[in-house]
């Protein structure tokens, strides 16, 4: 008995059979396989860990995986797509800004939450992410609306905390300061 591994990745509904496959012109075959792959990144665009040669071969069943790692070299020796090496490789289609990671998040009051993720471009900045701290503001329809950020290199986020610690007193006082010429404004 044998067992196949189905994989998790959204795919066409409509991938050509083994027998019509075979029936195409090298080239033809070339153009299909070039853009089933396209399209099967496309669609797994918003997969945090991109797509691996595995999971390609465990869904495109017409050609090779050495054929198949062919074609991801080709495309992304062109730009279409983008991998980030390592053990596995991952592809992604280009366009894909950042590469997030979820963080965690708090609320300060029953209307504004903040949101914690770490994101990198490159594999480089994975080994020292980007830290992104999100404001999100609730309306009275509890839909959150995304308002500001603030983003720091994460071999500098201890650096950051210890100078906002030290300056605490003095941004306190600054706003109790701003609260109070406001008020004198307003009256």
């Amino acid at each position: 008995m044998s067992v196949r591994i189905i994989s998790s990745l959204e795919v066409p509904k409509n991938i050509m059979s083994e027998e019509d496959f075979s029936l195409l012109s090298r080239e033809n075959k070339r153009f299909y396989l070039k853009n089933l792959i396209k399209k099967i990144l496309e669609l797994n665009s918003k997969r945090e860990f991109g797509v691996t040669l595995k999971d390609l071969s465990l869904t495109i069943n017409l050609v090779s995986e050495i054929t198949l790692q062919k074609y991801l070299n080709h495309l992304n020796d062109s730009g279409v797509i983008y991998s980030l090496r390592g053990r596995p490789s991952r592809y992604f289609i280009n366009g894909r800004v950042s590469h997030e990671i979820p963080g965690g998040y708090f609320e300060l009051s029953k209307d504004r939450i903040y949101e914690f993720k770490l994101i990198a471009n490159n594999l480089g900045e994975l080994y020292s992410p980007f830290i992104i701290i999100q404001e999100l503001k609730k309306d009275e329809f509890d839909e959150t609306e995304k308002k500001g950020s603030i983003m720091i290199r994460g071999e500098y986020f201890d650096d950051f905390i210890n100078y906002l610690q030290k300056f605490k007193p003095q941004i306190n006082e600054f706003i109790k300061n701003f609260k109070e010429k406001i008020q004198e404004v307003i009256d």
